[in-house]
């Protein structure tokens, strides 16, 4: 009457039961003489503008509809509508051919890995389970755990589901369970988690993991990690890792948390590898990478910097003088063209490595409003492009590569980056000669690469080259030549090098893919390899499925990735329902609070003589544990009779 702003939700279901399950004016359907009156019809000629009906069991219909009323300005009326259990009709509906079941391997268990004594920042309150069934509920596409593996082993869905909590420092801590890098990942990963197979969408972890190490009072606080190392039982065997890269630092980062001695020797003055010297620094926060880099000094890790296997020491002395010794040396050696190699003097060319370390320590010195000519098609190449294009804006900066558009083995999003910043590309072209001509500047005859003919003459100032890296094979000379592939990297047993008790991690192993995120996962592998060798570690590197599929089958994502932003941020991440089997997930006793299941042994179990066969159970679960199954024959007791 007086238009309050209110929701009512009338239970029907179908009998008054304090009285004995009678019937009634709503429901009397069972009483021939009387006529059923029906609650909506009733209620919208009072006035009311919005009524629904909507049975119970229907979890996902009732959850939309409720939503749907409570937007509604005024009076609004919601009617659950299903027959009482203990009603005849329901009975008979069930008719006892069907019970409900959990599954044990994914009630109260982790799908992350299978060593429950890897740390684990997944926060136990109820409001985290809650917030999973509710995402099963309202989004629109749900993702498997095995469709969402990270290399690094990095529980994606704790991750994502901390972040749907509002939880951010957890979800940096669920980072750094398993990873050094948390802003650094953020800034450069190529992402081969996100793209999963079944709804060709994409979750933006990348953009996720920006989003909250961008926070400093979390970012900042290694706390945790830091009382890992401290606390764990000293193992009295030292690990020395050569190569302070991705790949070396991460092995120490997880060593150092299992108690072992870690020592890291690198040649540079500095932590970081390719990282440091070769990324360019607008790609990302250096700063924030250093940071990263050097809690490992704060967990008890000790560096020698300045000094370079080959020349301070041999791999041969160094793996005497430790009980075991992880090489992630990189590969720090362009390979080299024999046409630019032969006609162009050097003030004028530039291998991708150098230009790159030239560039962020602010050495370049060349002429802007020239015309920079980059040979190749990688990674590396696009980041010499866009390194010129930023430092010399009026410079014409030009790729050639020998690939076609879509063959490029670069990551497409850095692709479109360059040429939105105006750099141009020939595709399917090499160049056949060059030299330099009169005016001092270069003439380079390109080449189509797939029709095998003349394709156009260009001049240009400067060449930089960027056609892969190598390894400086004379510092494994010890390892022997049938060890090492044609790229020069060791041909490599998922982290074991069979040299002693040399594990080899990184660029320089054969087998791993070469990204941030590769060599990353790789120094991880190599640091369960050197516990299995030293304290029969029973378990596998947990990552591997991951690891192996980025190394078989690079993933490049075709679009750009997600911006992320506190306004955008819940519309973004609300559409999906990332799910796994979860230790730290009591939903259905602490939430949703049926007194059919008890937990025994640490997994949910169902009283059968409480289980009214509702099935909501299977609604909620966050885990996908509760299923429907079918009753043997043989489990199906006798009726009695009264």
């Amino acid at each position: 009457y007086t238009r309050a702003n209110i929701l009512v939700v009338i239970f029907d279901n179908r009998t008054i039961g304090m009285t004995g399950h009678q019937s009634h004016p709503g429901a009397s359907q069972r009483l021939s003489k009387y006529h059923e009156i029906e609650i909506a019809p009733l209620l919208k000629g009072m006035g009311i503008k919005v009524v629904e009906n909507f049975n119970p069991f229907d979890v996902r219909d009732g959850f939309a509809k409720l939503n749907k009323a409570m937007t509604h300005n005024g009076v609004s009326v919601i009617i659950s509508k299903s027959p009482c259990v203990f009603l005849p009709d329901f009975k008979e509906k069930m008719d006892r051919k069907m019970k409900i079941v959990v599954d044990g391997n994914l009630c109260n268990a982790c799908a992350n890995h299978e060593d429950l004594s890897l740390s684990c920042s997944r926060c136990y309150a109820p409001k985290n389970n809650l917030s999973r069934a509710r995402a099963k509920l309202l989004a629109e596409i749900s993702v498997a755990g095995e469709e969402q593996l990270c290399p690094a082993n990095i529980c994606n869905h704790g991750f994502f589901n901390s972040i749907l909590e509002g939880d951010y420092k957890s979800a940096v801590e669920v980072i750094r369970d398993k990873m050094l890098f948390a802003r650094t990942c953020g800034d450069i990963c190529h992402r081969p988690c996100e793209l999963f197979s079944q709804q060709n969408e994409v979750v933006p972890i990348k953009a996720l993991k920006k989003f909250v190490s961008s926070l400093d009072e979390n970012f900042h606080d290694f706390s945790l990690p830091k009382l890992r190392a401290g606390n764990a039982g000293k193992k009295d065997r030292s690990i020395a890792v050569i190569g302070a890269g991705s790949a070396g630092l991460s092995a120490a980062y997880d060593l150092v948390q299992c108690g072992y001695e870690i020592e890291i020797f690198e040649r540079e003055s500095k932590a970081g590898g390719m990282v440091t010297y070769a990324i360019p620094d607008f790609r990302m926060d250096k700063t924030g990478f250093d940071y990263e880099a050097m809690q490992l000094k704060e967990m008890g890790v000790k560096f020698h910097f300045n000094k370079s296997l080959g020349k301070d020491f041999s791999l041969e002395n160094i793996s005497a003088d430790f009980d075991a010794v992880i090489l992630a040396i990189g590969m720090g050696k362009s390979k080299t063209l024999e046409v630019i190699e032969k006609n162009i003097p050097s003030e004028n060319k530039s291998d991708a490595l150098s230009f790159l370390k030239d560039f962020n320590l602010k050495k370049l010195k060349l002429r802007n409003g020239s015309v920079i000519l980059v040979i190749g098609g990688g990674n590396s190449a696009i980041d010499a492009a866009r390194s010129a294009k930023t430092m010399y804006p009026l410079s014409k900066v030009i790729v050639s590569c020998i690939e076609t558009t879509e063959a490029m083995p670069a990551f497409v999003e850095e692709v479109n980056h360059a040429i939105d910043e105006g750099v141009e590309f020939i595709y399917d072209s090499r160049v056949n000669d060059c030299s330099v001509i009169s005016n001092g500047k270069i003439e380079a005859n390109l080449h189509s690469c797939s029709k095998n003919e003349f394709l156009q003459k260009m001049d240009c100032d400067y060449v930089i080259t960027a056609i892969g890296q190598i390894s400086e094979q004379k510092v494994f000379e010890k390892i022997g030549s049938e060890k090492i592939d044609t790229q020069g990297r060791i041909i490599n047993v998922k982290g074991n090098s069979e040299y002693k008790n040399v594990f080899v991690a990184g660029d320089i192993s054969s087998d791993n893919n070469m990204s941030v995120i590769g060599a990353i996962a790789s120094g991880k592998r190599a640091a369960v390899a050197v516990r299995k060798s030293l304290e029969e570690y029973k378990y596998e590197y947990e990552g591997s499925a991951a690891l192996d599929k980025l190394n078989s089958a690079p993933v490049h994502i075709s679009r750009n990735a997600v911006s992320l932003t506190p306004e955008n941020l819940q519309v973004t991440i609300e559409q999906f329902n990332l799910h796994q089997s979860c230790m730290k997930c009591n939903h259905c006793i602490d939430n949703f609070g049926c007194p059919a299941m008890v937990k025994v042994i640490g997994k949910v179990k169902i009283d059968y003589s409480r289980c009214t066969l509702c099935g909501l159970c299977i609604e909620v679960c966050p885990n996908n544990a509760i299923r429907w199954e079918v009753v043997r024959e043989e489990e199906i007791e006798p009726a009695t009779t009264h």
